[in-house]
């Protein structure tokens, strides 16, 4: 059974690009926490983010929970869902938020599909349209074809992909505890320690 595919733009209340940084910093704003691309490695956004000083601009560019933050540029195209304690944050100016219709698609599972393998595939034409540095427009996101099943199996999807990241997350812990571990033997031989 094949699963019905929707124009992302039909699935959207609002979508906009991040701000222009160098547009808006002014070192007598207001400090905003800003998302950036490095932010977006797992399925909520996640990270330190920076702290830029901001003059006024628009308030809409804000972002609200359960938002998705995509990557405009880079290899992969990433997804994030914004969680309510960095609510209020801006994205940086190389990515998209899309503000979802949560009646129609969960804003973990679209963000699951932007990390998607077949996704990647689905959109490889598109980056070599782009000069430089691989990149995607926002108009070119908004057009991009969305597998929807129901929502039930999206939220499964999403657990899934969770549960998934959440090892892999242990794994990298382990390869990292492992590796100081024998630095620390390692420094122990050379001191004359052991």
């Amino acid at each position: 059974m094949n699963v019905p595919t929707v124009p992302l733009h039909k699935l959207l209340h609002n979508s906009f690009q991040g701000i222009l940084l160098n547009r808006y910093q002014d070192h007598q704003g207001e400090l905003y926490s800003i998302i950036n691309v490095r932010n977006l490695e797992y399925i909520d956004v996640s990270g330190e983010l920076s702290r830029v000083p901001i003059k006024v601009f628009n308030l809409q560019h804000q972002v609200i929970c359960g938002d998705v933050i995509v990557s405009l540029r880079g290899t992969s195209l990433k997804g994030s869902v914004v969680p309510s304690k960095i609510q209020g944050s801006l994205a940086g100016q190389n990515l998209a938020v899309l503000r979802v219709n949560p009646e129609l698609i969960e804003p973990g599972y679209l963000a699951v599909v932007m990390r998607s393998q077949w996704l990647q595939k689905k959109i490889a034409p598109l980056y070599m349209q782009s000069t430089g540095t691989q990149s995607l427009s926002l108009s070119q996101i908004r057009k991009l074809d969305i597998p929807l099943p129901s929502l039930v199996t999206q939220q499964q999807i999403i657990e899934l992909f969770c549960a998934t990241e959440k090892v892999t997350q242990i794994a990298q812990e382990m390869i990292v505890a492992r590796q100081q571990l024998a630095e620390s033997a390692f420094i122990n031989v050379i001191e004359g320690k052991l």
